[in-house]
């Protein structure tokens, strides 16, 4: 069986969307991005490690936008704590012997703020959502680049091609 039939059906699946607040929407057809057959394989050797880099460096700026939106939640999070730990303490009658413990403050953050706390955590999910997509995507890549490489020594090899006539028509390709 082709792997185009295999996949014909899970193509839909394939097309991913990452939303990124700093850097906008990234469209990608994986199927597109990742498939390859025999009379592709020197073109797709040739693009992998462009479209490799560039996976990597959208990676690279997705985890840093991760961390900055961590960030951002502990001081909001660590502002909302202070207000709301001493509420419920003034709750408690403000006893001295008896304080608020975290689980009833963060309880009380919850409670008392839902709408910005869901929103906090929706966004962190899809931040770390990205990251771990395009963390995959890149082990995709990795595994493509060895498949191409096993593909290319075969297709060579069938061709009689050597590694000195290969680097003869790199040289001929730069004299052009």
């Amino acid at each position: 069986m082709d792997i185009k039939e295999l996949l014909k059906g899970r193509r839909e699946g394939l097309k991913i969307t990452i939303r990124s607040e700093k850097y906008g929407k990234i469209v990608a057809d994986l199927y597109e991005e990742l498939y390859f057959d025999n009379e592709s394989v020197m073109d797709h050797v040739e693009t992998i490690s462009g479209l490799y880099s560039w996976w990597a460096s959208i990676y690279r700026k997705l985890e840093y936008e991760l961390e900055l939106l961590e960030e951002r939640y502990k001081m909001w999070y660590s502002t909302i704590y202070e207000v709301e730990y001493r509420k419920v303490w003034i709750e408690m009658g403000q006893a001295k012997s008896k304080r608020p413990t975290v689980s009833s403050v963060d309880s009380a953050v919850r409670r008392r703020k839902p709408e910005a706390y869901m929103k906090w955590i929706r966004k962190l999910g899809r931040a770390k959502h990205n990251v771990a997509l395009v963390k995959d995507i890149l082990k995709a890549y990795d595994t493509k680049s060895q498949m191409l490489i096993q593909a290319a020594r075969h297709y060579t090899t069938e061709l009689g091609i050597t590694d000195m006539a290969i680097k003869n028509k790199r040289l001929d390709s730069l004299v052009q």
